[in-house]
């Protein structure tokens, strides 16, 4: 018995969940072993380590599909032998030329980068020095009749051991190349499923991401480290009075324009200022948004850097929103406040407010109410 081995290169383990279909599929596989069945005029099986086929049997002889596997210790003896080759070899392939039956069989064992997956076996051909003797023996022993034995044996194909031997070389090469190539393939196909879900994950993430951004009620504009606008929602859009394909790729400050309520100084580029100071800063109060048709809105905004994994500023976020409501709401109030002490300051008399409880206790008294009690 033979044993050649590929050793000639080191490969990386496949991962063990790894499974022939993975790496082959059964119906080309199948018509490759056809085709190399009929080219070399050797049948031909692939099976699991266990024995068990994987393919459809090709170019099996009469004497081993309807006389010696009809038998019951025949077909065992078949199992045993298809099994023989799937011995704890840790090679990449490894070829075992046995004789059986009289007739000459080999296997080469399909590993790929260290896991074992199958045998393909070859075979069922006999040379000129066939033993009769030996073959009538072998037919009594598994009980098959031996004239129709011995008539089927005529018709098994002859070669020679040498030209088996170059048969079995040639199917050696052939696995490694076919293993080597499928492997690769899977590999790449591995990957791009990979690629494809990655890229499915981080669409699901951005449109989830959009969605949010688009829902919120505050205005948020975004920038790279450069103060390009990449990114703007509906409402900051809105505000600035911009569409959002146009606003994309304008610096900052053609966009977003802030002045001063009460001077009316253009307020410094906030991005500058977190690039500089790395910090989230912000504007609560007398900074006024001038958007692109001129209007003008009370805003607070805040501005924060946007970091990358390794901690690095890669651009600048903003967010900000109309107050102009609240703000003239305010400003009404105070100067309702302020309309209201001048004239309770100058009214003559007294007007108080006082709680309607048993001491009359005082909440507000006038000016005048000093000149009028001495209080």
């Amino acid at each position: 018995m033979n044993t050649i081995t590929n050793k000639e290169k080191p490969f990386l383990n496949a991962p063990e969940s790894i499974q022939f279909s993975d790496i082959f599929k059964i119906d080309d596989i199948q018509r490759l072993q056809d085709l190399f069945s009929d080219v070399t005029g050797v049948a031909s099986l692939i099976t699991y380590p266990d024995g068990n086929a994987i393919t459809k049997p090709s170019n099996f002889c009469r004497l081993c599909k309807d006389i010696i596997r009809k038998t019951e210790k025949g077909a065992e003896n078949c199992r045993k032998s298809d099994k023989v080759i799937g011995d704890d070899s840790t090679s990449f392939v490894t070829l075992q030329p046995f004789l059986i039956s009289g007739l000459m069989d080999a296997g080469v064992r399909i590993t790929v980068h260290g896991k074992y997956l199958a045998n393909w076996l070859i075979g069922q051909v006999r040379n000129e020095e066939t033993d009769v003797k030996q073959m009538i023996q072998f037919a009594d022993d598994i009980g098959a009749n031996r004239e129709e034995f011995m008539a089927a044996l005529g018709e098994v194909p002859v070669m020679s051991a040498g030209q088996f031997s170059k048969v079995t070389q040639l199917l050696f090469v052939y696995v490694n190349e076919l293993s080597e190539k499928g492997y690769n393939i899977w590999q790449l196909k591995t990957e791009i499923a990979e690629r494809e879900r990655a890229t499915q994950l981080l669409q699901e993430s951005e449109e989830s991401f959009s969605a949010t951004l688009n829902s919120i009620g505050d205005a948020v504009l975004s920038t790279d480290k450069d103060g390009i606008v990449v990114n703007i929602n509906p409402k900051a859009a809105f505000l600035c009075g911009w569409l959002k394909e146009d606003a994309i790729g304008k610096t900052l400050s053609e966009v977003f324009k802030i002045v001063n309520s009460d001077t009316r100084e253009v307020i410094a580029d906030p991005v500058k200022k977190v690039l500089e100071t790395r910090q989230i800063l912000g504007h609560a109060n007398h900074t006024i948004l001038i958007s692109r048709g001129k209007t003008e809105y009370q805003i607070t905004i805040s501005a924060a850097p946007i970091k990358n994994k390794n901690g690095e500023i890669t651009g600048v976020v903003l967010v900000f929103s109309d107050v102009s409501e609240k703000y003239q709401m305010a400003k009404e109030l105070v100067e309702s406040e302020r309309s209201k002490s001048v004239l309770l300051s100058n009214l003559p008399g007294i007007a108080y407010r006082c709680r309607f409880d048993r001491d009359w206790t005082m909440e507000f008294v006038s000016q005048g109410f000093n000149g009028l009690t001495g209080y």
